[in-house]
């Protein structure tokens, strides 16, 4: 049975075509080997996805413009921020609440089941341990409070996530434009041995 790259020998490709097609489940072409289609869609240059230079570009604008704010700026920034903050803390104080309530519920339940026979101890005892470790896990309510940030921890902090940005859109923007020359020199050496 012919499989999906040699389905087309028995219509006369050449070896040419034949290998391109191949190259699609290897080295620069990996990612197109599920797209239709065949080895003539492979194109002569990889390019890199905007994505990362475009995001890197966004990254550095925001890094100059909040370099350029006041502290009074900064300071309304930290207050909206700490009021975020406060909001979604106390969401997720409600929600571990209501989770543990949940568990409660359940572990009662579990402790009061009347199991239908000795064959079935060991279940009962797995379903309270189950519960016994969620409650530990999920439910130990040791969140912190979220505090209000003077001006200048909150500069110092959000000018540190800032450059961490740029620093990564940098380094993913670098590393795929690598891996475009490396995939064009791929295929490009693959179609100039086939010429041959």
């Amino acid at each position: 049975m012919p499989s999906g790259y040699t389905a087309n020998i028995k219509d006369g490709i050449t070896f040419e075509q034949f290998a391109m097609n191949c190259a699609r489940a290897f080295g620069a072409c990996i990612e197109l080997r599920d797209e239709g289609g065949d080895g003539s869609n492979i194109p002569e240059k990889f390019t890199a996805s905007p994505y990362h230079k475009e995001h890197l570009e966004e990254s550095q604008q925001k890094l100059k413009d909040f370099l350029t704010l006041t502290t009074k700026d900064l300071e309304q920034l930290a207050q909206a921020k700490y009021e975020q903050d406060i909001v979604s803390y106390k969401e997720r104080v409600k929600e571990d609440l209501d989770l543990l309530a949940n568990y409660e519920y359940m572990l009662e339940k579990a402790n009061q089941w009347q199991i239908p026979s000795d064959d079935h101890a060991k279940l009962k005892e797995f379903m309270i341990q189950q519960i016994t470790d969620s409650i530990k896990w999920d439910c130990n309510n040791t969140r912190e409070e979220p505090t209000l940030e003077d001006a200048e921890t909150y500069f110092q902090r959000k000018v540190k996530q800032l450059k961490r940005n740029v620093a990564y859109h940098q380094e993913q923007m670098l590393e795929e434009e690598l891996k475009c020359a490396k995939n064009t020199l791929w295929i490009t050496q693959l179609r100039n041995s086939l010429e041959k």
